[in-house]
């Protein structure tokens, strides 16, 4: 399995922002911050409010990667396992945004593929695991028939949200995430690629693209 965030290495709250209803004036806010459990491992607090009176019965928070210019290749992943210590009764969506759409610099995909999730309330440990082909694509929420499948090979963001499901879920929410990583296709198809090949993102830079080990 190939670590994208947290254990055993640190959560790092910089590389997340917030993207939530207000952007459409609501009023719903979340969190991601970066906390120690006794044995001192770092996990990942997803917290805050969704809202969904001020826009009437809609509403969503959300907290994105904000890593400028950074790209990862995962086409040698089979999909998504999200490790988490401690989580309520609500549902959430993992989101990913790929890179496939783009005609030029300025122009960014505009497509998310999404796979909702609802973790049992619990304070023990427990994992969800998210198949690249059961993403679904959507457009401001919405599916889009006919759409191009996932490029795990130019992925741009990941994203944690929280939505009403058209007023299903309100109030406080808190999603405690040991952390993220995704797994190979095959056991053994491994062995036939570097470490680097295997297990490595892209960056853009003035001189064309880097790739970085994520295995540390």
């Amino acid at each position: 399995m190939l670590v994208l965030f947290g254990q055993p290495e640190n959560w790092h709250e910089q590389d997340f922002r917030a993207v939530d209803d207000r952007v459409r004036g609501g009023s719903s806010t979340s969190h991601l911050t970066a906390e120690k459990d006794n044995d001192s491992n770092s996990y990942a607090r997803f917290w805050g409010t969704l809202d969904t009176k001020t826009l009437g019965g809609a509403g969503f928070a959300s907290q994105a990667t904000n890593i400028p210019n950074r790209k990862w290749n995962l086409r040698e992943f089979d999909g998504i396992e999200i490790n988490i210590a401690k989580s309520d009764n609500f549902k959430y969506t993992f989101i990913i945004k790929d890179d496939h759409q783009n005609k030029d610099e300025h122009e960014r995909s505009t497509l998310s593929y999404e796979y909702d999730f609802c973790p049992g309330f619990s304070k023990e440990d427990q994992s969800i695991y998210m198949p690249f082909s059961e993403f679904q694509p959507t457009f401001r929420g919405r599916p889009v028939e006919g759409a191009p499948p996932l490029d795990t090979s130019q992925i741009v963001q990941f994203s944690f949200m929280i939505r009403s499901f058209f007023d299903s879920q309100s109030g406080d929410f808190e999603l405690l995430l040991k952390s993220v990583r995704a797994k190979p296709k095959h056991a053994f198809q491994a062995s036939h690629f570097t470490e680097k090949e295997a297990y490595s993102i892209e960056e853009k830079s003035d001189t064309g693209f880097c790739s970085y080990c994520l295995c540390q």
